[in-house]
């Protein structure tokens, strides 16, 4: 705070952060939220009264499914990659060693062609 020049402002911000977490405990927050990015979640949670969660929890099982089946998705492109990576390298070993193959193939020749022509 010191950097920041604010310790003047701290009472100000204590206030602001009081004010902000009360604002924060306000279910219609978490259901506009959960409606703004899970409609479908909000939709089903309404239907069904029996569901006496808060809107927060929903809003974060419905943040952690989310972001799990992503996670799941990425492991899956991952693997695909890493897969492809090791296939180029073995690929690219085959083909270095075709190659040092071939320049020692042509070396020999050249060797014969000069003693031949000798």
């Amino acid at each position: 705070l010191l950097a920041l020049r604010a310790t003047e402002s701290s009472c100000g911000l204590a206030l602001c952060s009081r004010a902000l977490r009360r604002l924060c405990q306000a279910p219609e927050i978490w259901r506009a939220e959960l409606e703004r990015r899970f409609p479908e979640v909000c939709a089903k949670s309404s239907n069904s009264a029996s569901d006496v969660r808060s809107w927060r929890s929903q809003l974060i099982d419905a943040l952690r499914s989310h972001w799990l089946a992503e996670r799941q998705l990425q492991a899956g492109s991952e693997r695909r990659l890493l897969d492809a990576t090791i296939a180029l390298e073995d690929l690219q070993e085959r083909l270095r060693s075709e190659r040092e193959h071939l320049q020692q193939t042509l070396k020999e020749l050249q060797e014969r062609r000069s003693h031949l022509e000798q």
